[in-house]
């Protein structure tokens, strides 16, 4: 059992419960934890939980369904609905009240901030009025290193492909990993007050992504 996953899943979720975000599908849950495994580095936390490999609906990780499946057998999340045709799960899931307690009584520093960062990433969404599957998985296509890979393999989203894992340690020129400098530099730019915190940096991270996916469609459009 990596305790370090069982965190990052079990944040997400609490989060999703705190904010009133409802129950989450488990593409919502994938692309979630993705976002947050990428803005990592502005949180000052330096080692992945989760590998992901570029699949065809976005980045993904057959880990997360694994460890759902224990989260499931410990009563600490639960699935009010679930369905499987085929591979195929669509299912809802929801923090418990014992998960919910299990990652908030836990004091150490790397929780507190993974925490913290799921709380922020959610809120962020949540504000920004991202909030099913599909307008998490668009935002998820303007990621940099997401965006990067589609372009270096000539495929658009949604496409079979698969490109190369991210990796889980540490790696400072991973495009991911050049968040916290890209993101620190935008703030100087701004007013020093308004940017001080993490939460400010990553909504407007995600703002910088919504305007590249509309601008994006827009010129889609104009090809047509």
């Amino acid at each position: 059992m990596n305790g370090g996953r069982l965190i990052a899943l079990l944040s997400v979720l609490d989060a999703c419960a705190l904010l009133k975000f409802g129950t989450v599908g488990r593409t919502q849950l994938v692309k979630i934890v993705y976002l947050v495994e990428t803005l990592r580095p502005v949180y000052a936390s330096w080692t992945r939980a989760y590998d992901f490999v570029k699949y065809r609906y976005g980045p993904y990780s057959e880990r997360i369904g694994h460890d759902l499946d224990l989260l499931l057998m410990h009563g600490l999340v639960t699935a009010t609905s679930f369905e499987r045709t085929g591979r195929r799960v669509r299912a809802r899931y929801e923090i418990t009240r014992i998960g919910s307690e299990s990652i908030r009584v836990q004091d150490r520093t790397e929780v507190t901030i993974v925490r913290s960062l799921a709380v922020d990433v959610v809120w962020c969404l949540q504000g920004l009025g991202i909030e099913t599957a599909r307008e998490i998985c668009d935002l998820v296509y303007c990621e940099p290193s997401f965006a990067a890979e589609l372009a270096r393999m000539g495929t658009e989203p949604g496409s079979p492909d698969q490109a190369p894992r991210l990796r889980s340690s540490f790696d400072p020129t991973h495009e991911s990993f050049q968040l916290q400098s890209v993101l620190a530099e935008f703030g100087r730019r701004q007013s020093a007050e308004h940017w001080s915190r993490p939460r400010d940096l990553t909504r407007a991270y995600f703002v910088a992504l919504g305007r590249t996916g509309a601008r994006k469609h827009a010129a889609s459009r104009e090809a047509e």
